[in-house]
C-alpha cells in the first residue's frame, strides 16, 4: 500500500470517530430532544408562570429545531434523489425515496 493510500485510511477512520462524536445518531438524537421537550411542557403545564421553564422550553424547541434539520438532511443524503428539497421530510415521497434509496 502506498503511503498515500494510507494516510486516507487513517484520514477515514478520524473523520468516522469525530462524526460519532460530533453529530452522532440523528434519529436517536431527534428522539431524545423531542422526549426533553414533552417533559418540560409537562412540567411547563402544571406551573405555567415558571420563567425558568419557559426559557428551557425555548432552548429545547430549538435544539429540536436543529437537530430535525441535521436528520432531514442525513435522510436526504440517503434518498439519493435529486428532486427531493431539504425541510421536504414529511410527505410520504419522501420516505419511499429514502427506502426505496437503500
Amino acid at each position: 500500500m502506498s503511503r498515500f493510500t494510507k494516510k486516507l485510511k487513517y484520514a477515514k477512520a478520524a473523520l468516522i470517530a469525530w462524526n460519532k462524536i460530533r453529530v452522532g445518531n440523528a434519529v436517536t438524537r431527534v428522539q431524545e430532544v423531542k422526549q426533553t421537550v414533552d417533559t418540560i411542557q409537562t412540567s411547563l403545564q402544571a406551573n405555567p408562570l415558571n420563567a425558568g421553564l419557559i426559557q428551557e422550553e425555548r432552548r429545547a424547541i430549538r435544539e429540536l429545531v436543529k437537530v430535525s434539520i441535521a436528520e432531514e438532511s442525513y435522510m436526504k443524503q440517503r434518498s439519493r434523489d435529486t428532486t427531493i428539497t431539504l425541510r421536504d421530510s414529511n410527505t410520504s415521497y419522501f420516505f419511499k425515496s429514502v427506502r426505496r434509496g437503500r
